[in-house]
């Protein structure tokens, strides 16, 4: 782990201490036990806490999308902007299209964008924006050659979860990064008998792929909710650090 992302990951965890500190609860860190190597009881989350006189482990997780999830944004502006604009251009008409990242093998990939493009080439040709029915895939004609207010002809709006729900994107998300450490370091915790708290963050820390920082909490308090059910009676409580740096309580067992 980079020293800058240590900092970041230490910076979450003493501003919930203040929080808690705030609540009524007083909190201080006693250890980042992920930093002492040789621990007899093998504790690997990243802070051991006391609140309000009692021991807490604590681990601190960002709410990032699925791991395939900006990659696969990445090879569709690779793969369609240049025939997306080479339409545009040929109609004179800019264009936004809506779409998922397909996923699977490289030709069924290839096959999706050949057929989105099918779809732009007939809106243009007909003059009419569309939505089809996978509630995804869109496409939305300006009236002029350019997106109102740039210079481009092709802008694009992605879809980073299964479905059109954004509580099934969060929980993706949620359940990616958590399933080893609800099955691991936090189980452990667990087990030697401290009383287990995560934390979500929606922060990013410099020169890092971005969190999910657009669902509320209550959104991302039911996404968590499901995971957390996944594997019941390790983590006590969950909190969330949301974009303006706040804090929400998640969950709470008991």
């Amino acid at each position: 782990m980079s020293a800058r992302i240590r900092e970041y990951e230490r910076e979450a965890i003493l501003a919930l201490c203040d929080r808690l500190s705030a609540d009524g609860r007083p909190a201080r860190v006693e250890s980042w036990p992920e930093e002492e190597q040789g621990r007899p009881d093998g504790l690997t989350v990243d802070a051991l806490l006391v609140v309000d006189g009692r021991q807490w482990a604590v681990d601190h997780s960002r709410l990032t999308y699925g791991s395939r999830t900006v990659p696969g944004i990445e090879e569709v502006e690779r793969e369609m902007r240049s025939p997306l604009e080479a339409l545009a251009l040929r109609y004179g008409r800019a264009v936004t299209v809506s779409v998922r990242a397909p996923e699977g093998p490289r030709t069924q990939r290839r096959d999706c964008y050949d057929r989105v493009l099918e779809l732009v080439d007939a809106a243009l040709l007909s003059g009419t924006s569309f939505c089809t029915d996978d509630g995804f895939t869109s496409v939305d004609l300006t009236d002029g050659p350019t997106i109102t207010g740039t210079d481009e002809h092709v802008s694009f709006m992605h879809w980073p979860g299964r479905t059109p729900d954004l509580a099934d994107q969060v929980r993706d998300g949620v359940r990616e990064s958590l399933a080893k450490k609800l099955s691991g370091q936090l189980a452990r915790a667990q087990r030697l008998g401290y009383s287990v708290m995560l934390l979500l963050d929606q922060l990013s820390p410099p020169s890092a792929a971005p969190s999910q920082f657009l669902p509320s909490p209550a959104t991302i308090a039911i996404a968590v909710h499901a995971v957390l059910d996944e594997k019941p009676n390790v983590v006590d409580e969950a909190w969330l650090r949301d974009p303006r740096g706040c804090f929400h309580l998640l969950a709470t067992e008991g």
